[in-house]
């Protein structure tokens, strides 16, 4: 990785909070678009119905391309993903010679060269039973003695810091390291101008907290000894990663860092994220975002194969170098992901710029990884209750429009600061495709929307027709131009079903591909070994078919309800995101969403113990639950109840895994499948 040349202005450090005008003007761009839209659809409507017709038909044509174009990308992406778990599932064990050769080979290397992975989990009054799931399923993950993981606990909650020493205690034996860092309340935020702000409380000032410290706390143990060598992963407290994502992340960097160049300095990770896990328990507007979050995410994660564009979201990885030189955080941003991915893409070409290479081009990619993080929908206590809380989170989601503000302003500074040689076609068509993609998820629904409803009001006044369309579809009529049909058409004057039905019938079926590859198992499928298997969707066992039912709850949603569902939690939340955007930034209130209580009493991992897995009923409340690995040969208690260690400081890191070390069993005590994960800690 290239130094950057400290003479060039730091434009991927810009900040909509600036106090200069052009910052402020940016940070009206959403809401400055969606109003000169209304006028052009208020001049059409009043003055020049073809502006009207032109207008509507370009953003209906756009947004239809858009959404059919990803619903095809994440169905492509499922068969990816089926093919990806069949693959890993098929992969030959290591016997217990190959093993100990693999850590002979291991203990050779240079620590220099040795991947560790660095997993901070930011969290605000979540549940202690969900991270204590959520790290458990982080320990059953290949190569987990590799991992250092923080706990990013919050001064503004109250006893953070004792519940994360809880879990710290309860998991000290199954990581390389973990440590608890607690982001002190009140810190500043500085700007390029000079103008200072208080942190946005949230995920993305916890982050700009935890990583250098927890890294600072790693390397002091002598755990992590790069920055270069160590990929840091971002989850929410509810991310359930897959077996073989580290391991399929270390694989890909280890690729790269043998190739020619610094590609594996420069390439972030993500695997597709479904938030599945209580679908079936979940209300209709939460299961609606599902379906277009899954598909938007997956679609985009699948468009990176075949060279397209698209920004990390909620569980991701990078090089720790990477994050550590960008500052991939900022203390006042709300969605983190995206800001994260901007930032560092600014900086990458900021860092292309040198004596020798000129020229400005942008270097950050995004390595898709085929095996699904699961999470959870919002879930709280009643069902008024779950609809105002998916409310907050579907404004938190939309005010990522003020992250295609940002991305306009550091173009800007990016245009107006790098000298002339520094200019290049490259790096301003790849930040065209990259606003692009924002525009197209935060400006392009609500702008459609909005001049549809437009034309359907001008179709209903003149009886169920546009003044300026035939009263039908004749392209045999000579008398009218076919280019006139065309506009009208595609401008939504007549009521033509068949291109909606395409764009819900692909949504349906994309939804039920990836409920029926990651998370609806067989009824003669084998016990769940692992967390991230029992992850089924909450579906009780027995009954109807779960892949029937998950059809026909997947159809009817889409065909009755996404409209309905969409009018508040996407029109409305975006133009609400648009105001606070424009009059405050990223100053605004960051609420997080309610989350089921885990509800699932493991059994022992190893396969022949003969009770099958059970799933009974959910907790009811937050905080009763005590999960736990019962009986021999893995007994692991994860008691909420266990008193604390002592602990004075805001930062803390267990000392490298030392005894007991797992005892790894032999495959015939195991059972017949050598691969099932068995240990006794």
């Amino acid at each position: 990785m290239s130094s950057v040349d400290t003479d060039l202005y730091a434009f991927h450090q810009a900040s909509i909070h600036e106090r200069r005008l052009v910052a402020k003007v940016c940070a009206a761009l959403p809401l400055l678009f969606l109003t000169a839209y209304l006028a052009t659809l208020a001049y059409g409507l009043l003055r020049s119905p073809v502006v009207l017709l032109v207008t509507c038909a370009i953003l209906n044509t756009s947004a239809w391309l858009w959404i059919a174009s990803t619903a095809v990308l994440s169905i492509v992406g499922a068969f990816f993903v089926s093919d990806a778990l069949h693959r890993y599932q098929r992969q030959r064990p290591l016997s217990p010679s190959e093993k100990k050769k693999k850590q002979a080979v291991n203990l050779g290397m240079d620590d220099s060269d040795q991947v560790v992975h660095l997993i901070v989990l930011p969290n605000y009054k979540e549940d202690e039973g969900m991270l204590a799931e959520t790290l458990q399923s982080l320990s059953e993950a290949d190569d987990c003695d590799s991992f250092c993981v923080v706990l990013a606990m919050e001064e503004r909650e109250l006893n953070s810091q004792q519940k994360g020493e809880r879990l710290k205690h309860q998991f000290q034996q199954a990581f390389a390291g973990i440590a608890v860092a607690v982001h002190p309340a009140g810190l500043q935020q500085n700007h390029l101008d000079g103008s200072v702000d208080l942190e946005v409380p949230g995920k993305a000032s916890n982050l700009k907290w935890a990583v250098p410290q927890g890294f600072a706390e790693f390397q002091n143990n002598g755990i992590v000894k790069s920055s270069s060598t160590t990929i840091l992963t971002v989850a929410d407290a509810d991310c359930i990663f897959h077996p073989g994502y580290f391991s399929a992340v270390s694989r890909e960097f280890t690729k790269l860092r043998e190739s020619p160049g610094n590609d594996h300095l420069w390439t972030m990770y993500q695997a597709p994220q479904l938030p599945y896990r209580n679908y079936f328990d979940a209300v209709a507007p939460c299961r609606i975002w599902a379906y277009i979050s899954s598909a938007y995410e997956f679609g985009g994660v699948t468009s990176l194969s075949f060279g397209g564009t698209h920004m990390t979201f909620s569980g991701y990885s990078l090089p720790l170098k990477l994050a550590l030189e960008a500052g991939a955080w900022d203390g006042d941003v709300i969605a983190e992901d995206h800001h994260a991915f901007l930032k560092c893409f600014y900086y990458s070409a900021l860092a292309s710029v040198s004596s020798a290479c000129p020229a400005c081009v942008p270097q950050l990619k995004v390595q898709p990884i085929y095996l699904p993080v699961k999470s959870t929908s919002v879930s709280a206590d009643t069902y008024w209750r779950t609809c105002a809380d998916r409310w907050w989170q579907a404004k938190r989601h939309a005010q990522g429009s003020s992250e295609f503000s940002y991305a306009v302003l550091a173009a800007y500074d990016a245009m107006t600061t790098l000298p002339w040689r520094s200019q290049c076609c490259s790096f301003y068509l790849k930040v065209g495709k990259v606003i692009s993609k924002l525009f197209c998820m935060h400006l392009l629904p609500t702008c459609q929307g909005v001049g549809l409803m437009a034309l359907s009001l001008v179709w209903f006044y003149h009886g169920r027709q546009h003044p300026l369309c035939p009263s039908n579809m004749s392209i045999f009529d000579k008398e009218v131009p076919v280019g006139h049909y065309v506009v009208c058409g595609l401008a939504g004057a007549w009521i033509l079903v068949f291109p909606t039905v395409i764009l819900t019938v692909l949504l349906i079926l994309a939804n039920y591909l990836f409920l029926r590859v990651a998370f609806i198992r067989d009824k003669d499928a084998a016990r769940a070994e692992t967390i991230w298997d029992a992850q089924d969707g909450g579906m009780a066992h027995g009954g109807f078919s779960q892949s029937l039912t998950a059809f026909v709850q997947t159809s009817i949603d889409c065909t009755l309800l996404l409209g309905v569902v969409m009018v508040p939690y996407g029109f409305f939340s975006n133009v609400a995101a648009y105001i606070d955007v424009a009059l405050h930034g990223n100053k605004v209130k960051y609420v997080t969403a309610s989350k089921p209580a885990p509800a699932t009493n493991f059994m022992s991992l190893c396969p022949k113990r003969q009770q099958p897995f059970s799933k009974p009923a959910p907790a009811t409340s937050y905080g009763t639950l005590s999960t736990k690995f019962i009986g021999e040969p893995r007994k692991l208690f994860l008691d909420t109840a266990i008193e604390a260690p002592s602990s004075t400081t805001s930062s803390t890191a267990s000392s490298p895994r030392s005894t007991p070390q797992p005892t790894e069993r032999s495959s015939s005590e195991c059972g017949e499948e050598p691969s099932s994960p068995c240990f006794r800690l």
